[in-house]
């Protein structure tokens, strides 16, 4: 299943928060079907990717995650620290996509035309890699029926 904006569900304009709260809630349930989320050129900003990495911390379906071209999104999603009413930490992990990745089974993040420093891209691409990897000496079967799996080894 490929979790996007433009889908017969959602008219291309739609709200960000609206397709968030559904794709949101294929993530926490680990549906098997979510392989691929597809948020490009969607006005994604840095308090969507922070509700994101609460969805993807777990998650071991989701093979493929593309942010890019939202120049909004930047490294303040990529720290620690919702700041969300109700968090129970200040510097709650799981609202950071640096801390869930690692945590999940992307092992593709598209970050071009976005705000995300060099230093910080380095650092999740290399999450995907060591998901990769791990993924590997796991000897995963979905692995082999992942068309957009790019394990970058």
């Amino acid at each position: 299943m490929h979790c996007a904006f433009a889908s017969s569900a959602l008219p291309s304009n739609a709200d960000p928060l609206v397709l968030l709260v559904s794709c949101a809630a294929l993530l926490r349930a680990n549906d098997p079907s979510l392989a691929m989320l597809d948020w490009r050129k969607k006005d994604v900003h840095d308090g969507i990717a922070q509700q994101l990495a609460r969805g993807l911390h777990g998650n071991t379906h989701l093979r493929s995650l593309d942010l890019g071209f939202n120049p909004d999104f930047s490294d303040t999603a990529l720290a620690p620290g919702c700041g969300l009413p109700g968090c129970p930490k200040p510097g709650c992990a799981q609202s950071s996509l640096e801390a869930a990745l690692p945590h999940s089974s992307v092992l593709r993040i598209g970050l071009v035309g976005t705000d995300v420093s060099g230093a910080k891209a380095s650092a999740l691409h290399a999450a995907c890699r060591a998901n990769g990897l791990r993924a590997v000496r796991a000897n995963d079967p979905s692995l082999g029926e992942s068309r957009n799996s790019r394990l970058g080894l």
